[in-house]
């Protein structure tokens, strides 16, 4: 398995399915994956933060 496929297919699995233990790792991913994806763990991490009226 490539890197490149690893960081695109993984990366938007888990995002797809991220309960909170994953926007953690997410988040130590970032740096490897690249802006785009952290950027995306910074707005899903806000999202489950946020209480759901």
């Amino acid at each position: 398995m490539s890197s490149y496929g690893y960081g695109g297919t993984i990366a938007h699995v888990v995002l797809e399915e991220a309960p909170v233990d994953d926007d953690v790792l997410h988040i130590a991913d970032a740096p490897a994956a690249g802006p785009p994806i952290a950027a995306c763990v910074g707005s899903t991490r806000s999202k489950l933060l946020r209480p759901r009226g």
